[in-house]
């Protein structure tokens, strides 16, 4: 009976632990999904206003649909403690503590240690989504030694253009020198640079001609050259130029005097950005290409890109799933709204514009815009045309002098 009893207990403790072994494991058990994200603060500061919430609204449907718990975390950009600085020293000293994903300027991408520092985002999108990111994909490329490849997936685009503070007949989207001469009272331009080149002149004397540096090297190109500064005598002789321009590093240092002087005919080099903030003060301010002597649109190009920080691979298929619904063409048009800003992928772009701003001039700038000059790129000669276009509008010396002076500096045997 003893050796029953024993045998009995024996099978009862197997049923136990087979029936143990077959329990769905309970939701405790189930590893929690999170995705850590930081937003740069000169895009969202304030956790109140709309286009945090609509971040939030839209974020929330999609932590519902795949049980993912989303953390945003406002951060500085371009100081320490900023999102480059954080992550740079955080990779050493606390690789936990960094987000996942987050939002960067491109200019931070190209200046970040991207390899070492970021993962690379070049097989994870679908041939569609790039496709519809089109022009803009450079501004996430970066060089590596394999080539250029994909670090940061483009979201926001910032061109440099120009507004004006009234529609004339006699003006359209495209701006030539001789426009701004014949028309224009002021025009104000973010001329200010320590030591190299400013872009509005940059793109001036490559819409006229120029070339831009390759391996280091800066072609000088004379007719380009002396094409540019004639025209800044001339606007200095008249009063549309002053020197004043070199007091501004960005089109933010004049805004308030843009604005409050609505009454002349001014113009003004502006990002997109700041033109569709403007707007918001005043409605009838137009836009156009930057002022050149054909015309032609010739914009630089920077903005926002989505880089990825994890090296963990289940982190960054959560990443991948997250960016591909912040692609989503209606809210990508509907944030870009609420933030003045220019969405990277075409599907988003009419939808995102006022209604009376023309999505194909858009279209337009963005498929001929360039990346911006790089900080000292091309060696002394870009120093040496900000040093002479200083002179000439201050009137120190000629368009011609100016030309002579840069060429002389450079010539070779």
């Amino acid at each position: 009976m003893r050796r029953l009893v024993l045998l009995y207990v024996c099978l009862v403790g197997l049923m136990v632990g087979v029936n143990a072994q077959d329990t769905e494991p309970t939701a405790t058990d189930v590893p929690e999904l999170v995705l850590d994200i930081w937003i740069p603060a000169p895009l969202i500061a304030d956790t109140n206003s709309d286009a945090y919430s609509l971040l939030v609204e839209h974020s929330d449907e999609f932590t519902s649909n795949n049980n993912i718990t989303i953390n945003y975390r406002i951060k500085a950009v371009g100081t320490v403690g900023g999102i480059i600085s954080t992550i740079r020293s955080g990779s050493v000293v606390a690789p936990g503590a960094l987000p996942d994903v987050t939002l960067i300027q491109r200019a931070d991408l190209i200046s970040a240690q991207s390899p070492e520092l970021l993962q690379s985002m070049e097989t994870l999108f679908s041939t569609a989504l790039l496709n519809d990111i089109d022009d803009a994909i450079e501004l996430g490329q970066i060089p590596t030694s394999n080539g250029l490849e994909l670090f940061g997936l483009p979201y926001f685009i910032d061109m440099l253009v120009t507004t004006y503070t009234r529609a004339s007949v006699d003006i359209d989207d495209t701006i030539t020198f001789d426009d701004v001469l014949t028309y224009a009272d002021n025009f104000m331009f973010p001329a200010g640079r320590a030591n190299d080149l400013n872009q509005t002149f940059y793109l001036q004397y490559l819409e006229a001609g120029g070339v831009s540096p390759r391996n280091g090297t800066f072609t000088i190109n004379t007719n380009a050259l002396q094409t540019v500064y004639e025209f800044y005598e001339a606007a200095t002789a008249v009063g549309i130029v002053t020197p004043d321009v070199f007091d501004y590093d960005s089109p933010s240092a004049y805004r308030t005097d843009y604005i409050n002087d609505m009454e002349s005919f001014n113009f003004a080099v502006v990002n997109t950005s700041e033109y569709l903030s403007l707007r918001q003060q005043d409605s009838s301010l137009q836009m156009g290409a930057i002022p050149t002597s054909s015309g032609d649109p010739l914009p630089s190009a920077t903005g926002w890109v989505w880089v990825m920080v994890t090296p963990d691979l289940a982190q960054q298929e959560l990443v991948v799933r997250y960016l591909n619904w912040m692609m989503q063409p209606d809210f990508h048009a509907a944030l870009s709204r609420a933030l003045n800003q220019i969405p990277a992928q075409d599907s988003a772009l009419e939808d995102s514009l006022p209604a009376d701003v023309d999505p194909l001039f858009v279209d337009s700038l963005i498929t001929n815009a360039i990346l911006p000059l790089p900080d000292s790129e091309g060696g002394a000669v870009p120093r040496a045309m900000q040093e002479a276009l200083i002179r000439v509008i201050n009137g120190e010396i000629t368009a011609e002098e100016a030309t002579d002076d840069v060429v002389e500096q450079f010539a070779t045997d």
